[in-house]
């Protein structure tokens, strides 16, 4: 005889439906609103990385925001535009650091998946997309990135200077390219290639400097390409921030490290 439970409710599908209501179901937590606001101007600075804490008013107030005032953002660990971090990790620190640095300043924020480089290229894609001129790359991954790959993401956004933290970089001595720079707060972590030592608690701290004090130089000079920006942040005695002084580690032209003074 063939049994029908599944046609009808007999005892198996009844034991069944007992077992599933019985089973807890773990439900994504709810991610609270972004709070409403109306765009605040200024230079935009994409942070591409594990997201932020956007309920802190001194960030939701400098979200880059849409004509009907929507955060722009995207979130694509859960293809979302509420790109929250973590409770434990996220960029909130760095974006504190670049709406802290006393520059006219907006954020678009983007959050992709730890250890998902493949991620990257989508997440630049949709960086270039917006008002930013300015991407600090501050993902969490599991091995450094070849630094011609980044090079040739760089060359793929025209009109961007890309910012990562020498944390990030593998081979860092060969040539970066235009819209590519290397920052570290300390000459060995940014080898050669055109980063200046900044005084600041992480090496992503230093990145975020280094992206406030490019959109402090755009707020000033927005004629200023990216080929211009990049060597005003390299020439000798320019300003690193509100608490930086010194000339940077490296000269462009050489490539080599040279110490800055404090």
């Amino acid at each position: 005889m063939t049994a029908r439970w599944w046609t009808a409710p007999g005892l198996v599908g009844l034991l069944l439906i007992a077992v599933v209501a019985a089973t807890p179901v773990t439900a994504k937590p709810r991610k609270p609103r972004i709070p409403p606001g109306a765009d605040p101007g200024g230079v935009a600075v994409a942070i591409v990385g594990r997201g932020v804490d956007y309920t802190r008013p001194e960030i939701a107030s400098r979200l880059a925001r849409d004509g009907e005032g929507e955060a722009i953002a995207w979130d694509f660990v859960d293809n979302d535009a509420r790109p929250l971090a973590p409770a434990e990790g996220g960029d909130t620190g760095a974006a504190s650091v670049i709406v802290g640095e006393r520059s006219q300043v907006r954020l678009v924020i983007v959050r992709v998946p730890d250890g998902r480089t493949e991620m990257l290229a989508p997440a630049l894609e949709f960086a270039a997309r917006t008002p930013a001129r300015v991407v600090l790359l501050l993902p969490q991954v599991s091995a450094a990135i070849p630094l011609a790959h980044l090079a040739d993401a760089a060359r793929r956004l025209p009109g961007l200077l890309l910012v990562v933290p020498g944390r990030l970089v593998t081979d860092a001595r060969g040539p970066a390219g235009d819209g590519l720079l290397i920052a570290a707060h300390e000459v060995a972590e940014a080898g050669g290639v055109g980063a200046p030592p900044i005084p600041a608690p992480s090496v992503d701290d230093a990145a975020a400097s280094l992206s406030a004090l490019a959109a402090r130089l755009l707020s000033a000079e927005p004629s200023l390409s990216v080929e211009a920006l990049k060597m005003r942040l390299l020439a000798p005695g320019a300003p690193r921030g509100r608490d930086m002084v010194g000339p940077p580690t490296v000269t462009p032209e050489s490539g080599e490290p040279r110490r800055g003074s404090r």
